[in-house]
């Protein structure tokens, strides 16, 4: 019986958005529901710098005074040492678990777990399904959502297609850039998609 959903934000490839999608579903949910938020790369934490709880003069808390509930925690994904605290990490009642992954995703939950195979049934140990949320934006990204999807043929993925970067990659060239956008909806179209194109400035999309 399956009693939470993990939210997984992944992709191998680096700078499509993944922290940014994360911190829209992030506040989305917060808004009616229960969410616990991991940063799971130990090089860029921008979710925890954004969301992570904070003290009474505005000081964010270290990791280890940070409420997932509230705030955002860190889980190592890419250390094998932490599957305890992984494990731990899904031992809660809240309805979904959101873990923004580092660039090299399919490595680090194979690292972390041993195998896609022993990743799933951890999670199915824990009631818990999986959602595999990958990010769009350019060729490494769909090349990347293909590694994920034939690690993991079974589960459930969301396309998230990052119409707004790739319309501030082509500038002015509006039409170029809806022909893009066009062209990943026609190729992810037997997939659950979903397309933000609002142009926000490049600094949101780097994240």
């Amino acid at each position: 019986m399956i009693s939470k959903q993990a939210i997984i934000v992944a992709s191998d490839a680096g700078n499509i958005g993944k922290t940014f999608i994360a911190s829209l579903i992030l506040e989305t949910l917060r808004l009616s529901t229960t969410v616990d938020a991991y940063v799971c790369d130990s090089k860029y934490q921008a979710l925890y710098n954004r969301y992570g709880n904070k003290d009474d003069k505005g000081v964010i808390l270290p990791f280890d005074k940070q409420n997932p509930r509230t705030g955002v925690g860190f889980l190592d994904i890419s250390n094998p040492e932490e599957k305890e605290k992984f494990s731990q990490c899904l031992n809660t009642d809240s309805q979904f678990i959101l873990f923004d992954l580092p660039a090299n995703s399919t490595f680090a939950l194979a690292t972390t777990m041993g195998s896609p195979e022993n990743f799933i049934e951890f999670l199915e140990f824990a009631e818990t399904e999986p959602i595999f949320v990958c990010p769009i934006k350019d060729e490494k990204s769909v090349l990347s959502f293909n590694k994920l999807k034939s690690l993991f043929p079974e589960q459930k993925f969301v396309v998230f297609i990052n119409g707004g970067a790739i319309k501030a990659s082509f500038g002015v060239n509006a039409k170029k850039a809806a022909e893009e956008i066009a062209r990943l909806k026609e190729e992810f179209k037997n997939e659950t998609v979903i397309c933000l194109e609002h142009v926000l400035s490049d600094r949101v999309f780097s994240l």
